[in-house]
């Protein structure tokens, strides 16, 4: 009995000595002084399980930041004994710990029922769901929320959603529903205001939201100051207030390192906007801090800086695509600069003409943009791989054009999210659809109605309907490519155009070719197709025709085209109308050929081309076609001189030989031309130097011709037939028959094809039965001479050797033959009848 009795007194001792420390505890924690209030609390549990002391220690341990034993003791409760408080506590100390994930099923055991602890903790639920990335269920959550703070997590969900303007409605809202809102509540809201404006590009307001949201105490209360002073200072640099967003900078300088990377990039920035030199050497110096700048994240930073503004850019880029620097966003960056460096040089190297240094630029792009494309976000990515695939294609190659295709095909088929956030992502099927245009034009054509359907009024959706056209074009579907053409609104002059070159390709003869194209020139003149279809407004075979009013049309277009490259041409056809009599289908004269004014005209085309060509006026593709056209001027040009020189005596005569002899010489010598013109030129050059006696100089020009021909084996050929016979010629004229008779017979043997005229080919065999005679050889001068006479074809030189037959009979004594062919001669008419008549009267008695 004695010992129950004590047993009592000890336990009675024990509750008061809790009571006691129970009551010492609370003191503590009421006076937030929970430091003290712990370690009471530790000790009571010990001998109790009260949930009550649980719960107090959970949020003497919460208040004192010790996240981990808050933790520790709700998750030893068992679930069924936990409350709504310690459910919230639980979740506040997960969210506490940055353990967002965690946090999510005791917040929302805490938000079963309506009250100010459900508000509590939707607000909590909904800004862990936000910081989890799940803006569905945070904003689901969020939406429920009567507190302040729930409107400015909505208002940086609408952020992120890309709706600033919604954000900002959202927070101007706020301010006027709720006059007294908490100090740094007002701070925050004036802050994300001012971001709101900065994303729309509202510079002031974004700058008098943000600089009311500076607090004037407790700035370590304010995670957004640092930020809020980093945005003012983008405000002011893009209202050009370069000094106040230094002031900002400088704020920031000593608590914040990225501080001094912006302020090294507002220098670099002042330097050249400013065009001050000072201010890019201070950001430089900046820059040049590798202690300051020690994170990997940061040095890179600084690198891609120094690749834009420092003088070692490309070492700069080189050490950013280190793998060091891999797990850096401007590792990505630096390989796409790299890309787009090297494939701009292999632009420019390609129109210089360098085409093996074009295509070492071009392969180091294609895998520089491989490389960036790995990393980069997925818009920025997009890009990459268009670029990727464009210098894959200027590559040249089918194979590499193969790649191409490939690559873009596969980003089409299996990266749909990357083309969805991609900027144009219909020109991956322009570019497809180009690039395979090339290996298959079916194909082709498949891509780009599929592009088309998918994309049907996006950027290039344009380019895909005029690629398709040209590409039925091209497989001779000429109705449909007109059709597609017709159709097409954005860029109608140059659809018209090609619609007329469809229209053409079917039905030569349709009236509305013409219509076509007079609208392309009158109603578009600033198409890039308006010249050429001035141009060709009137058939080709007009312009060589003749027409008056062909010639009247191309007499305007320098007036209305004066850098059209078709100038050249214009200029060309109206020195070549100049050249030719022109009469009227009944035969009345409209003028006579004006030689002087065709060499005007022809040498307006050659300077026309030469200054186009340095003003890079023309495509380069087309450079090819207008140079033949400006030496075909100039050759034209050369005969207009001789063709005056032999209309002319004395020294007018020479003066024009002379003319003309330059103008050859020149032309001969350039090595660029086209094979054919220097081929007549070098021909005309050495009948120049004939028409002055200068036959050794003729000789050595029509050697080298012979030595070209021989070199590329060339055995047959108008040009090679000419030259054979004017080397025939210098032998015959320096008394050497047997040398002009081998090279009469290689004139005839290079002639075979019916590539001579017939009075060409009359003439070798007048001059071949000459050089017979000149060797006494008279039965094959006679034979040669019966060939020539007894020809089908009509040609005045038949009456010739009929009369050269004629003194041969004579000089063989055959007189009555000699009679007979003169009287038969007499009767044909023209220069030699006439002769032949003069012979008879003299040799023969005739009156």
């Amino acid at each position: 009995m004695k010992l129950a009795i004590f047993a009592l007194f000890c336990a009675s001792q024990c509750l008061l000595a809790d009571s006691t420390q129970l009551e010492q505890a609370d003191q503590f924690f009421d006076a937030t002084l929970y430091e003290q209030a712990i370690p009471l609390y530790r000790k009571i549990l010990e001998t109790s399980e009260d949930p009550s002391i649980q719960t107090k220690l959970a949020k003497a341990y919460f208040e004192e930041q010790q996240y981990p034993e808050v933790i520790a003791l709700l998750e030893a409760i068992p679930p069924d004994a936990m409350s709504r408080e310690t459910w919230y506590l639980l979740g506040m100390a997960y969210k506490r710990k940055g353990l967002f994930v965690e946090s999510n099923a005791p917040l929302e055991k805490a938000a079963v029922a309506p009250g100010s602890m459900q508000q509590a903790a939707l607000l909590e639920l909904g800004s862990a769901y936000f910081h989890q990335g799940e803006s569905r269920l945070a904003r689901e959550k969020l939406e429920q929320v009567t507190y302040p703070m729930g409107q400015i997590y909505l208002a940086r969900l609408d952020l992120l959603e890309g709706q600033p303007a919604k954000a900002q409605q959202r927070l101007e809202a706020l301010n006027a529903s709720t006059p007294h809102l908490d100090e740094l509540l007002r701070y925050e809201t004036a802050y994300w205001r001012g971001v709101a404006y900065l994303a729309m590009g509202h510079y002031p307001q974004a700058v008098e939201s943000l600089t009311s949201a500076l607090p004037q105490r407790n700035q370590a209360q304010a995670p957004w100051l640092d930020d809020c002073l980093q945005r003012l200072s983008e405000c002011y640099i893009q209202l050009a207030k370069y000094s106040l967003a230094e002031q900002m900078l400088q704020q920031l300088r000593e608590r914040n390192e990225q501080a001094d990377l912006d302020l090294a990039n507002l220098y670099l920035l002042m330097g050249k906007n400013l065009s001050d030199p000072t201010y890019t050497s201070k950001g430089l110096v900046l820059l040049d801090q590798p202690l300051r700048f020690a994170t990997p994240l940061l040095r890179a930073k600084v690198l891609f800086l120094q690749s834009e503004y420092a003088a070692n850019k490309e070492e700069a880029l080189r050490q950013l695509t280190l793998e060091a620097y891999s797990g850096t966003p401007y590792h990505y960056k630096a390989w796409a600069q790299r890309g787009h460096n090297a494939y701009a040089q292999g632009i420019s190297t390609y129109h210089e003409g360098k085409q093996v240094e074009a295509l070492h630029h071009f392969q180091e792009a294609t895998i520089a943009f491989e490389k960036a494309a790995a990393g980069l976000d997925p818009q920025s990515a997009g890009n990459a791989l268009k670029f990727q695939a464009q210098a894959l294609w200027h590559q040249g190659s089918q194979e590499s054009t193969s790649k191409a295709v490939a690559l873009l095909d596969h980003t089409i088929k299996n990266q749909a999210d990357l083309l969805a956030k991609t900027e144009d992502p219909d020109e991956f099927y322009y570019l497809l659809g180009l690039f395979t245009a090339h290996l298959d034009k079916n194909e082709a054509e498949s891509i780009l109605k599929e592009g088309l359907q998918r994309y049907p009024s996006q950027a290039f959706a344009e380019k895909m309907h005029f690629l398709l056209g040209t590409v039925l074009y091209h497989k001779k579907e000429y109705p449909q490519a007109e059709a597609i053409f017709l159709a097409i609104q954005d860029n109608k002059g140059d659809a018209l155009f090609w619609a007329a070159k469809s229209l053409e390709a079917y039905a030569p003869t349709d009236e509305k070719i013409a219509h076509y194209k007079r609208k392309v020139f009158e109603e578009y003149p600033t198409s890039s197709y308006a010249a050429e279809a001035y141009f060709f407004y009137y058939p080709y075979r007009e312009y060589l025709q003749g027409s008056r009013a062909a010639m009247k049309h191309l007499q305007s277009f320098k007036d209305k085209y004066p850098s059209s490259p078709f100038l050249i041409n214009a200029q060309y056809l109206l020195g070549m109308d100049f050249k030719r009599d022109r009469r009227t289908a009944e035969g009345k004269w409209i003028r006579k050929k004006d030689l002087n004014a065709a060499i005007d005209a022809l040498q307006e085309a050659e300077e026309t081309f030469d200054e186009l060509l340095s003003a890079k006026k023309i495509p380069e593709e087309e450079i090819p076609y207008f140079a033949r056209v400006r030496y075909r001027a100039t050759l034209e040009r050369a005969l207009a001189n001789l063709a005056i020189a032999d209309e002319s005596q004395g020294a007018k005569r020479q003066i024009f030989l002379d003319y003309a002899e330059e103008v050859f010489r020149g032309l001969v010598s350039v090595r660029e031309i086209n094979p054919s013109i220097q081929e007549e030129g070098s021909f005309w050059l050495a009948q120049t130097y004939m028409r002055q006696d200068r036959d050794a100089e003729a000789k050595l020009v029509l050697n080298e011709m012979i030595d070209k021909y021989k070199a590329a084996k060339i055995t047959r050929g108008y040009y090679l037939s000419r030259v054979w016979y004017e080397l025939g010629q210098i032998a015959r004229r320096k008394g050497d028959p047997k040398q002009a008779l081998e090279d009469f017979a290689r004139s005839e043997d290079a002639s075979k094809g019916k590539l001579l005229s017939t009075d060409q080919k009359i003439d070798l065999w007048i001059e071949t039965s000459l050089c017979y005679k000149d060797l006494q050889d008279n039965d094959k001068a006679m034979l040669t001479l019966s060939k020539a006479i007894n020809s089908d074809e009509v040609s005045s030189l038949r009456v010739k050797a009929m009369f050269l037959r004629a003194e041969l009979y004579a000089h063989q004594g055959r007189h009555e033959l000699a009679r007979k062919q003169l009287e038969a001669t007499s009767k044909k008419g023209g220069e030699w009848a006439l002769k032949a008549k003069h012979k008879l009267d003299r040799d023969y008695g005739y009156q």
